[in-house]
């Protein structure tokens, strides 16, 4: 007979192929013990105790499939040989390991160095790159640091080298800007920088042209050249350096006298025509500079005070002039944007015309030296401030100027 699933021949009475296992389908007549069992030949099923033929895998009578029996040679065998090759795979494995090891000689250990040193140099200089590039985008605004540094609005002398600033030479090395600007320059660690509201820079001269800058001190001049910061502050190295406007010489410029009293503007004006002179009339930046530089900056305590001078507006206008000897408003309109030489001694948002805390009109000019940027600047105040300030009292004056 043949096994039903797998077609192996098999003896007429299996009741289970020897090869699969599979149960057959025999009558009950024929579930006796088939022909060819042999009790001294064969093995015997550890199940169901039938002896079988000695190639049976699966037991005629019982089904189940039968354990090879195991030759204690052939297992030691095995295992020894098992053991060789795991021994085998581990010297194959350390030899190519010590193959791919070079052997250092000193020359070798030698050119490791400098190749670690290189390596070393160049992630510094990356790492230095990488710095610059975060600085470059980063804000470091003057007085309020911030992450990311902000270029617009500012002169950007990090990516532009013939940098052109306009101003006047003050003390032999120092030019003071005609304007504030914001300013984005390389620090002294070739770092980029914010520097808002500047207003003067240190000049280093490399015109080659025997320029005198001692000589020409108050003049208007135009300097081109490349600008960084030292310590925080910033500096010109002026390449080329054109006179605008020649020095005004002191003989030109007429004789002052700073008085502190606790008066009003109109008080001051008229003490100033009993003396012989006026209210003091700026009539230009370098006039402004040498009076607040020459002048005012030789008294005690100047820097806590502020000082009338012949500058006014009418109550029902809101256009600041210079006035005469007949107290008449002359000349040009002096607020700000009117007048190219007072438009950056305003202080900032000033004039006012208004004091809105004290609820009064302004109609008078005082200049102080402002604290924050350490810069003499105009301001529009009551014509009685100390009556409308008390703590103002002591802290007053004006400027008479005289005719020589």
């Amino acid at each position: 007979m043949k096994c039903w699933n797998c077609n192996e021949e098999l003896e007429d009475d299996s009741l289970y192929c020897t090869s699969c296992g599979k149960m057959q389908n025999v009558s009950q007549e024929k579930q006796s013990e088939p022909s060819g069992n042999n009790e001294d030949k064969g093995k015997k099923c550890p199940y169901c105790g039938k002896i079988l033929d000695e190639n049976t895998n699966y037991c005629i009578f019982c089904g189940k499939k039968l354990s090879v029996p195991v030759n204690p040679k052939q297992s030691m065998y095995k295992y020894l040989c098992g053991i060789a090759v795991l021994v085998l795979v581990f010297l194959v494995v350390l030899g190519s390991v010590l193959i791919s090891k070079p052997t250092q000689t000193k020359e070798t250990q030698s050119s490791v160095t400098i190749d670690q040193k290189t390596n070393m140099w160049e992630k510094d200089n990356k790492e230095a790159d990488s710095e610059e590039i975060v600085a470059q985008d980063s804000n470091a605004d003057s007085g309020n640091e911030v992450e990311m540094l902000s270029y617009e609005g500012a002169l950007d002398a990090v990516h532009q080298e013939n940098i052109i600033v306009t101003g006047s030479i003050e003390g032999g090395n120092i030019l003071l800007l005609e304007e504030t600007t914001d300013i984005c320059a390389l620090d002294e660690n070739r770092v980029p920088a914010r520097l808002n509201q500047v207003y003067y820079m240190q000049i280093i001269d490399e015109t080659g042209d025997d320029f005198d800058l001692e000589n020409e001190v108050g003049a208007k001049v135009e300097m081109t050249g490349t600008i960084e910061f030292s310590d925080g502050t910033p500096v010109i190295f002026a390449e080329k350096i054109e006179v605008l406007e020649e020095a005004v010489q002191e003989d030109a410029i007429h004789r002052y006298e700073v008085i502190v009293d606790d008066c009003t503007w109109e008080e001051a004006y008229q003490n100033c025509l009993s003396m012989g002179g006026y209210l003091a009339r700026i009539n230009s930046k370098e006039e402004f500079d040498y009076i607040t530089k020459k002048v005012v900056e030789k008294e005690k305590d100047y820097s806590k005070k502020q000082y009338y001078v012949g500058m006014r507006r009418d109550v029902n206008s809101d256009a600041y002039y210079l006035v005469n000897e007949n107290n008449e408003l002359v000349g040009d309109r002096l607020d700000n944007g009117y007048t190219s030489w007072a438009n950056s001694l305003w202080l900032s948002k000033e004039p006012s015309y208004y004091d809105s805390t004290l609820k009064i009109e302004e109609t008078c000019v005082s200049i102080f030296k402002y604290k924050e940027t350490n810069k003499w600047v105009m301001n529009d105040i009551p014509s009685n401030l100390v009556v409308q300030v008390p703590s103002y009292k002591g802290k007053l004056g004006y400027i008479c100027e005289f005719d020589k």
